[in-house]
């Protein structure tokens, strides 16, 4: 959970004579804390809040420095996990944490509005573009000293955010809607929840990785949050228009050529090329500045995707403001074309339209992850304790 070197204070054991008698001491506590933080530590609940039971958060650091030390000494060569309610009552009551150097390299690495997705797929480098070298070396860029300080906060969410990080995507607890979703149909209830908890375990892996960027395993299961979600938001798709015929599909007369092709295989490969780059002229995959709102909003509501809608317009009007006098960017003019299907009541329309940004955004973030992933695989050595070999990941990267 935290480095082997810190001893002492934050030891996950009893000092030897006393270890008996520490047990007894943290069953207690555990019963107290129960009943304070609303989650069970024992028996075969352990790993499950009790909802009907209101709980409270620690006062104060210390306390929570407290309940983290009692947490960790319990679950020490433990096959469970600590449970993930009471990990979140921990970090619920320490300060907000300071953005450091690799934490914004990273979130700008993955969140850039780069839309030149093929760029990176064509890449002969095994080094992610737009990626700082430094953030996956041994030594970053020099710290400041209030980053170089080391205290019990730091310990905490540490140690907070490597727990919250483990575990399989497929074993999420269920978020609870906002009233404004009430009205929404047992499928979609249930659809919102799974992509909230995506967004809860992608945030907690993210942190875990600002700490480590080195943990192979970090990306890959940063990258399965991303297309799960993806997955998702495809497998409910309602097409616009019935299904097509498949007589539609076969040859007649009229369907033949009525002239000998005079193209050779390099003049037709040059002409498709040029018609695929004439057809994405004004073609965006996604629009907005950060992309981390498609991970943030789930789409499965109409209260969530126009959060999302807002959310993306403030940022398109503050670059429209930023801009020189000119004409209107394409992006903001194609946000208003959204916008109208709603205005309209095409609803279908304006889910659809808005479903292919969510996935065009979804599996750019999941790629620039798993190039990340391969450049980890390649360079660490055989042996090492998270190995992981480069086939595994690439594969995922063509497939995305």
């Amino acid at each position: 959970m935290l480095d082997s070197g810190i001893k002492g204070f934050w030891s996950e054991e009893y000092p030897y004579g006393s270890r008996k008698c520490g047990e007894m001491i943290d069953n207690e506590l555990s019963k107290a804390y129960r009943f304070i933080y609303g989650f069970n530590t024992q028996g075969h609940n352990a790993n499950f809040a009790d909802s009907s039971r209101k709980s409270f958060i620690p006062e104060s650091t210390a306390a929570a420095a407290q309940l983290f030390r009692c947490i960790r000494r319990m679950f020490h060569n433990n096959r469970r996990s600590p449970p993930t309610k009471a990990l979140e009552i921990v970090a619920a009551a320490l300060p907000p944490a300071d953005e450091t150097e690799v934490s914004k390299a990273i979130r700008r690495y993955l969140f850039s509005p780069d839309k030149d997705i093929d760029r990176i797929r064509s890449s002969g480098s095994d080094k992610p573009l737009e990626f700082p070298d430094w953030v996956l070396s041994q030594s970053g860029p020099t710290s400041s000293p209030s980053e170089q300080r080391i205290d019990d906060i730091d310990i905490i969410r540490k140690g907070v955010c490597h727990e919250l990080a483990k575990g399989s995507i497929m074993k999420l607890d269920g978020q609870n809607s906002s009233s404004a979703d009430q009205g929404l149909s047992e499928e979609r209830e249930l659809t919102k929840s799974n992509e909230l908890s995506l967004n809860k375990k992608f945030c907690a892996v993210l942190d875990d990785l600002c700490y480590n960027p080195r943990n192979i395993e970090g990306w890959m299961l940063l990258s399965e949050c991303l297309g799960f979600k993806a997955d998702i938001i495809c497998d409910r798709l309602v097409p616009l228009t019935e299904p097509h015929n498949s007589a539609d599909f076969s040859l007649t007369n009229d369907s033949k050529r009525l002239h000998t092709s005079t193209l050779t295989l390099d003049e037709l490969e040059d002409s498709q090329i040029e018609e695929y780059k004439a057809t994405r002229k004004k073609w965006l995959p996604f629009i907005g500045g950060d992309l981390y709102v498609y991970m943030k909003h789930p789409w499965c509501s109409f209260s969530s995707l126009h959060a999302c809608a807002q959310d993306i317009k403030c940022s398109l009007r503050q670059e429209k403001l930023d801009a020189e006098e000119g004409p209107e960017p394409l992006e903001f003019t194609f946000w208003k074309e959204i916008d109208m299907f709603f205005a309209n009541g095409q609803y279908l329309s304006y889910m659809n339209a808005w479903a292919g940004m969510f996935v065009a955004a979804l599996k750019t973030m999941r790629l620039r992850a798993l190039v990340v992933a391969r450049y980890l695989a390649k360079s660490h050595q055989i042996g090492q304790l998270n190995e992981m070999h480069p086939s595994a990941v690439s594969e995922d990267v063509s497939a995305s």
